[in-house]
């Protein structure tokens, strides 16, 4: 789905992750040019307007029957329009993403971890942040850039002293932003993951539940 096939006073949501923290709102549409969304102000449960950090990185989610569109890798910042404040989404591309909810459902993790990239000389360790996993893959970010193809492994945290180990390939690579040196790999598991399935479905059903 296109952007701009959403109206305004379309319902829609902003998720994000900065610090380790995952913050979701709801908001409408206001209006829409090319890959820029305005939406209606983002203000906290106390009323007070939120502040998106310069490092966020989110996602803006629109479902319709029964289907999640997601476009990701967003930015967001509140501005100021003829007096009145609205939230201004700049999106990384046009077109939303149809996401399956009980098999490819990208659950945000947001937390720092280490992954090992296999080159020529061996297997390499570096710091990265876990951005999020799916049954069928994960995304991090990281400084560093790596290959296309490249092996990764990363170490995912599942809480109550459970660490699980993802092992897969780099099959998508963007950069942040222009001038900032920070890029975001999509990695599709070796083998799909039937454990990590249910610890995701776990999590959706706890989300739902709060």
């Amino acid at each position: 789905m296109n952007i701009i096939e959403l109206k305004a006073g379309t319902a829609v949501q902003i998720e994000y992750y900065a610090g380790g923290q995952k913050k979701e709102y709801d908001t409408a549409i206001v209006g829409i040019k090319k890959n820029i969304v305005l939406v209606e102000k983002i203000t906290e449960s106390d009323g007070t307007y939120v502040k998106f950090p310069p490092e966020m990185i989110g996602n803006l989610l629109y479902t319709k029957d029964g289907k999640l569109y997601v476009w990701s890798d967003i930015k967001a910042e509140q501005v100021m329009l003829k007096k009145e404040l609205y939230c201004k989404i700049t999106l990384s591309k046009e077109e939303g993403e149809i996401i399956n909810r009980r098999n490819a459902f990208r659950l945000f993790v947001g937390k720092q971890t280490s992954v090992s990239i296999t080159t020529a000389d061996g297997a390499k360790h570096y710091s990265v942040m876990l951005k999020d996993i799916s049954q069928t893959g994960f995304g991090f970010i990281s400084n560093e850039e790596f290959d296309m193809g490249k092996r990764a492994e990363i170490r995912f945290d599942m809480g109550e002293g459970k660490i699980a180990t993802l092992t897969g390939h780099i099959v998508r690579i963007r950069q942040v932003s222009e001038g900032r040196k920070e890029y975001i790999y999509g990695c599709e598991l070796s083998n799909p993951s039937d454990f990590l399935a249910k610890y995701i479905m776990k999590q959706q059903m706890q989300g739902r539940n709060k």
